[in-house]
């Protein structure tokens, strides 16, 4: 067929058009002066249909394919006959009204079907879809419509991806004195015989080292700040005053840190001559995000050692304050006791290290059994004597962070994650999200507004900071569903190469 009668079938069904338009505003006129509401959306419904035809042919050069399943009514619209449909059965649709799918009509249309079929699933909108349109790639359409619907969103939608870390951060790696870098977190209350035989409650404040796993108990006998600042006070004059104190958002928590920093502060301000020696003693404290206990793992694992073990030594008994107390002393003992490396199989084998080896290298509890590092010296004799003692504890000592940096780092894989559901959207501020709240049923989760993004040291957010009601509070990435449309789902949305 040649340039001219091209020209002339467009010519031709440029007329055709127009005559279309011209006929369905006739009948939509004389529909309203009748007041036939019914007549007046059928009318309005064939004219988007035709109109939308054009439209896909004008903005992404689309017609519908010459098949021999597509016709053309004298309405000018294209409907779509299955020939492998039995069409003498009653319920099979006979003719399908076809849909450019590149269009936007075909989002509005399974929107609408997904609104009034009250948010069913992908699955039962394109079945009701199919009884009346054939659109192209419809599965996947109806999926992007309710993976971007807001109600459905609210009930099913994923929170944000989180990014676990790939590395140890530096304070569980450099070599330092034991409990220079701990983690520090209470038990569920314990129940405890007091001296009128009455049941009272205590608590215990667990404080471990974060590069050796040492582990330090004190008994607290309530959960107010000062107690916590007296188990504090015990803790710092036996073991020293930590540079790192990673912990939970506990209210006693947070409020002891601020006045322990206060008055290390004033201290400093009021005595001029230990502002060199006091400068580095303020004590750095990390709050993980609340409701993310994974970040406190570090210390949560303890803490299900120490109540293993307690829990199973008292059984059914019910101790006095003092019995509790020197119980936990003890399992403080049995756990700093345990082995940190892999234990020796054969006598050549170095010996597994242990985290009191750290505390007491003197003892050599755990010191490799090496003959030509013994030393038959005593103590006090001479001061050479003494000197060659010294020196030979500090090769010992260095020996052991040698063999404990071997057995800990040294071949070990990075873990591997289980990657929940997750949404692929990108937190960003003025995001609207629905926020996890724990023993609350879904439907009633408060929304939350994202004011301020918190990166991690390592450049990736891990929490963010919400405006929530008359409250700012802070939550975790995978606590949070986003119900907005961002700019991935909005390009999703109107895809024009929807597979």
């Amino acid at each position: 067929m040649g340039p001219p009668d091209r020209q002339e079938k467009k010519r031709t069904a440029s007329q055709s058009t127009i005559f279309l338009e011209r006929t369905h505003m006739k009948e939509y006129a004389l529909a309203t002066i009748m007041n036939n509401e019914v007549t007046k959306r059928v009318v309005a419904h064939q004219y988007i249909l035709q109109d939308h035809y054009k439209d896909a042919e004008k903005q992404w050069e689309i017609q519908p394919p010459s098949s021999p399943d597509i016709t053309r009514d004298a309405k000018g619209i294209y409907h779509y006959s299955n020939s492998y449909v039995n069409k003498k059965h009653k319920n099979m649709p006979k003719s399908l009204i076809y849909i450019v799918h590149k269009h936007p009509l075909a989002q509005l249309i399974a929107l609408d079907y997904h609104i009034s079929g009250l948010h069913q699933g992908p699955k039962d909108t394109v079945r009701d879809i199919t009884n009346k349109y054939w659109i192209k790639h419809i599965v996947a359409l109806s999926k992007t419509i309710r993976s971007t619907c807001v109600t459905c969103k609210l009930r099913h939608g994923n929170p944000y991806h989180y990014p676990f870390a790939t590395q140890l951060p530096s304070i569980r790696t450099q070599i330092c004195r034991p409990f220079q870098n701990v983690g520090i977190d209470y038990f569920v209350p314990i129940s405890y015989k007091n001296a009128l035989g009455e049941t009272s409650k205590l608590w215990v404040m667990l404080a471990t080292c974060l590069l050796t796993r040492a582990v330090h108990l004190e008994v607290v006998p309530d959960n107010t700040t000062s107690s916590f600042l007296l188990a504090m006070r015990r803790f710092i004059g036996r073991r020293g005053t930590p540079r790192t104190i990673v912990s939970d958002n506990a209210p006693a928590f947070t409020l002891g840190y601020a006045m322990m920093n206060a008055d290390i502060i004033s201290m400093i301000s009021s005595s001029l001559s230990l502002t060199s020696y006091l400068a580095s003693k303020e004590i750095e404290v990390k709050q993980i995000t609340p409701f993310a206990p994974w970040q406190g793992g570090v210390y949560e694992r303890i803490v299900g050692i120490v109540k293993n073990l307690f829990y199973k030594s008292i059984g059914r008994l019910q101790l006095s304050y003092v019995e509790v107390e020197t119980l936990m002393i003890e399992c403080e003992g049995i756990i700093n006791s345990r082995p940190i490396t892999a234990n020796s199989i054969s006598i050549s084998d170095t010996a597994a290290i242990r985290p009191i080896d750290f505390m007491l290298p003197q003892a050599e509890l755990s010191i490799p059994n090496n003959l030509e590092n013994r030393t038959s010296t005593k103590i006090g004799v001479t001061e050479k004597q003494t000197r060659e003692y010294l020196k030979h504890l500090d090769n010992l000592r260095v020996q052991l962070w040698d063999e404990f940096y071997k057995e800990m780092y040294t071949g070990k894989q990075a873990p591997t994650y289980n990657d929940k559901a997750h949404c692929s959207v990108k937190p960003q501020l003025n995001h609207v999200v629905l926020v996890k709240t724990p023993n609350v049923s879904r439907y009633r989760w408060p929304l939350g507004r994202i004011i301020k993004l918190l990166p991690s040291t390592d450049g990736h957010i891990r929490s963010v900071r919400l405006k929530c009601k008359n409250a700012e509070i802070e939550r975790a990435m995978n606590q949070l569903i986003p119900l907005e449309l961002s700019t991935q789902d909005i390009d999703l949305y109107t895809d024009t190469t929807v597979v």
